[in-house]
């Protein structure tokens, strides 16, 4: 803004003449008051606003008094000036006009409850950043957005769009023609320098008015840019004529420029209409799936619905999203996650089934995935990671062929012929074993690469010796022609600080936790009878609420002694199976372990003959004891005999860290074994404990199977490479489906080589290239970059586990690409889903 003064500076005073004065007592002055300066505003599209306040207003703000009203310190006048020279410059400007009246009116004023803070998304006004509170008056627009009623309301005053998202909303109507008000008035004082005239359009007969009356219409929450009215060719036409007229120095122009002129204005004016017609076709007759939104808003005014290309937005994004936590780990190779719990408790793992159930994920599209994925785990044991990785793939692909307009189910459909020839590339390289029980070496192979991909890399000699640990604990308990019950491999750690991870072993029996309960009893023994018991040993109470009285010591001595004679019975019977089993000549020694108690005084008998009892077993151990050691439970020590007893080489007592341990071991015929784990910290114990749970099942699917593939991502290359040449034989569209199939597979491979720190392109180039000339099963070796046989490298994975994975991500994928609508209206919003009833 820039002042232009008039005349000198501000007020000056001179003294007349002496004459002029004289005989006064004091002598006057005369002020001169220079004329009043020109203000001018300066708009950046070049537009200039002066004003000149009149000489008495000037003359006042001179004396102190404000200018233009005011508190008295003459700023407040000025500056509401000025904000008025504003408002009226800006309604010339292209902003955004304001808001339809009757939309106003009808806006849904709903009032804000403690129950909406915990159920609605937004719970904030993003114009003033408050919270909302209850009992506040709120609005909602058509795009879901809620504001404070009061600032809201000055919004969409004077903006026809959303504050947050600029969704456009119905415009006020347009003032008639010739009735626009200057731009530049004169009021109070103010003077505005320019002033420019409103365009005068030419008047529309009476014709022109009718057709503009019946095409216009006002639909409330239609998205339009700008507000239309019944354009015409001529009016476009003459508009431009009157412009081209109007310009400064225009020369008339030869026939043929004017020829070429008009037919350019005709075009010009016929594509416009064309458009507008378009808008008001659509405002006029919405599509069948916006009636249905609305139609479903009726039934439910709190329904959140997201429909069409938003909801496959969702739904790839949410798939993405999680592939991207999740691709890091995957493979031998792979990183680390540290998962921290509310109450600061802190976990490593790679493993993507572990993340999926302990992380916390809200997205409905990712909760659905994460399902989907540890329910691959909980049938096969493996394969959570690469599920995630390519189902988001498989959107990702999908995502590309959409945006071209190809309708969601041929895709299907074509991800249906493409599953189908992958499981039979998956049938050719299956490696199938008749007796593979006797074959250690494989089911090593297939333990190996299992622990590698759950294990850090650092750590590559534990994998190696936990290997031999999970092979031997799975043929232990593996019996030809039955299903293996993997119950009975227990899982032990024991957390001891000087003791390391590589100190894990098996044991092929039981590992008790707890030991003997008298100091006289022996710690160890070999070459030992197990009775395993369930039998009561100790004094009990009777049942009912019973007393007895004595009048002598001698009575209750008596008494005494009749109480302890029933447990006393039970206790001289075991120790007379123990005479009988246990002579000098054989040297055995007897073991008891019972799931019930032992009072003392049955304890000190035992610990007399020898005899080392174990009180109060755990179910759980009860039948595994069984199968370990052989014999049967017992109970009831009457008719026993030696053939009741188990055997186990050797039992004895061990103290680990502040725990002590009874070790039952060298049993003869083991169907149950222990992997006892020992480790440092907690991180180390929990990350091994879940690579031995995926080994175990890695051998135990290999059993189960009779075979293996090969691994390094050689079905995902095989798989591609057939697929590609299949698209040739599929008809029609499908065969778009069949080429984003394959070109998804080889996301695994591309992760696989991406966390290896190698060179993706390269890799995979030199990795296909060696698969079509040498037409056998071809990986990535993770550590030089190069093409390898992994068959010959000991690198196998599990049939089912790949065969499982393509199944549900592909079915999953087709699901998601076919939902068209995602809504969120449940029971828990506002109360019910349905009409609300009237007040």
């Amino acid at each position: 803004m820039s002042a232009t003064d008039n005349g000198s500076g501000g007020p000056t005073a001179a003294q007349p003449p002496a004459g002029d004065g004289a005989g006064q007592p004091h002598g006057s002055f005369m002020f001169f008051i220079p004329p009043p300066p020109t203000f001018f505003v300066q708009f950046n599209d070049g537009m200039q606003v002066a004003f000149t306040p009149s000489p008495a207003r000037y003359l006042s703000s001179m004396l102190g008094v404000p200018m233009f009203g005011g508190d008295g310190n003459g700023s407040d006048g000025f500056m509401n000036a000025l904000n008025d020279l504003f408002m009226r410059a800006q309604s010339q400007q292209h902003g955004p006009p304001p808001t339809s009246k009757p939309f106003l009116d009808k806006l849904p004023v709903k009032t804000w409850t403690t129950d909406m803070q915990k159920t609605e998304e937004h719970t904030e006004c993003v114009i003033c950043l408050c919270d909302y509170e209850k009992d506040d008056e709120v609005i909602s627009l058509p795009c879901g957005h809620a504001f404070h009623k009061n600032c809201g309301m000055t919004w969409l005053v004077e903006h026809n769009v959303c504050p947050t998202c600029r969704y456009n909303l119905p415009t006020q109507p347009e003032t008639a023609p010739g009735s626009a008000p200057a731009t530049a008035t004169q009021s109070s004082g103010v003077s505005h320098a320019a002033q420019t005239e409103p365009e005068q359009e030419p008047e529309p007969d009476a014709q022109d008015d009718e057709q503009e009356d019946s095409s216009s219409s006002s639909v409330t929450g239609v998205r339009r840019q700008r507000p239309t009215m019944a354009f015409r060719p001529r009016d476009v036409r003459q508009r431009v004529d009157d412009h081209r007229d109007n310009l400064p120095g225009a020369v008339a122009s030869s026939d043929e420029e004017n020829a070429d002129l008009d037919r350019m204005l005709e075009e010009e004016a016929d594509r416009f209409v064309k458009e507008e017609n378009a808008k008001r076709e659509a405002v006029c007759h919405p599509t069948s799936q916006h009636a249905d939104t609305m139609s479903f808003r009726g039934m439910n005014p709190n329904a959140e619905i997201v429909s069409k290309s938003q909801a496959l937005l969702v739904n790839v994004s949410a798939a993405k999203g999680l592939q991207g936590v999740l691709k890091s780990n995957l493979g031998p190779r792979g990183t680390l996650k540290m998962l921290v719990g509310g109450a600061g408790q802190i976990k490593l793992t790679k493993d993507g089934n572990v993340l999926l159930h302990e992380m916390q994920i809200q997205h409905p599209t990712a909760a659905l995935i994460a399902r989907a994925a540890t329910a691959q785990d909980d049938v096969t044991g493996d394969g959570t990671t690469s599920t995630v990785l390519f189902i988001g793939e498989l959107l990702k692909q999908a995502e590309r062929f959409l945006a071209d307009g190809l309708h969601p189910r041929i895709l299907s459909e074509g991800f249906e012929l493409a599953k189908d020839e992958a499981l039979r590339v998956l049938d050719s390289l299956k490696t199938s074993s008749n007796d593979i029980l006797r074959d250690r070496e494989l089911l090593c192979s297939v333990a190996r690469t299992s622990l590698r991909t759950k294990l850090d890399q650092k750590v590559r000699c534990l994998a190696d010796q936990l290997t031999e640990i999970i092979t031997d604990a799975v043929l232990t308990i593996a019996t030809p022609d039955r299903p293996i019950d993997l119950h009975m491999i227990e899982i032990m750690h024991v957390r001891m600080m000087h003791q390391s991870s590589s100190d894990t072993r098996l044991i092929k029996g039981l590992v008790l936790d707890h030991g003997s309960r008298h100091p006289d009893m022996p710690t160890s023994l070999e070459n030992c009878f197990i009775m395993t018991c369930n039998v009561s040993l100790e004094y009990e109470k009777s049942e009912v609420n019973s007393g007895f009285f004595y009048n002598s010591a001698e009575q209750r001595e008596k008494m005494v002694e009749a109480e302890r004679k029933f447990t006393d019975d039970k206790v001289r019977q075991i120790i007379e199976l123990k005479r009988e089993v246990c002579t000098d000549e054989n040297k055995k020694t007897f073991v008891i372990i019972n799931q019930k108690g032992i009072d003392p005084l049955s304890l000190d008998m035992l610990a007399k003959e020898g005899i080392l009892a174990l009180r109060r077993a755990k179910r759980r151990n009860m039948e595994r004891i069984t199968l370990a050691c052989g014999g049967m439970p017992i109970n009831s020590t009457d008719d026993m005999d030696e053939s009741m007893l188990g055997y186990a080489g050797k039992v004895y007592e061990q103290t680990l860290g502040e725990e002590r341990y009874t070790f039952v071991e060298d049993v003869q015929h083991p169907k149950s074994c222990t992997i006892l784990i020992k480790g440092p910290n907690e991180h180390t114990i929990a990350q091994i404990k879940d690579g031995i749970r995926d080994g175990i099942r890695a051998v135990n699917n290999a059993i189960e199977d009779k075979g293996v593939v090969p691994g390094a991502a050689a079905f995902e290359l095989a798989a591609h490479e057939a697929l590609i040449k299949f698209k040739g034989t599929v008809k029609g569209r499908a065969k778009l489906g069949v080429q984003a199939f394959a070109d998804a597979l080889l996301v695994i491979p591309k992760v696989l080589a991406e966390n290896s720190g190698l060179d993706v392109q390269d890799t995979l180039i030199a990795v296909q290239e060696e698969h079509a000339n040498s037409g056998e099963a071809v990986g990535i070796d993770l550590f030089s970059g190069e093409p390898m046989l992994p068959a010959q490298e000991g690198i196998w994975d599990n049939y089912r586990v790949k065969r499982q994975f393509i199944h549900l991500a592909t079915t999953l994928a087709s699901q998601l690409l076919l939902v068209d609508e995602v809504m969120r209206a449940g029971k828990q919003m506002g109360g019910g889903g349905g009409m609300q009833p009237e007040q």
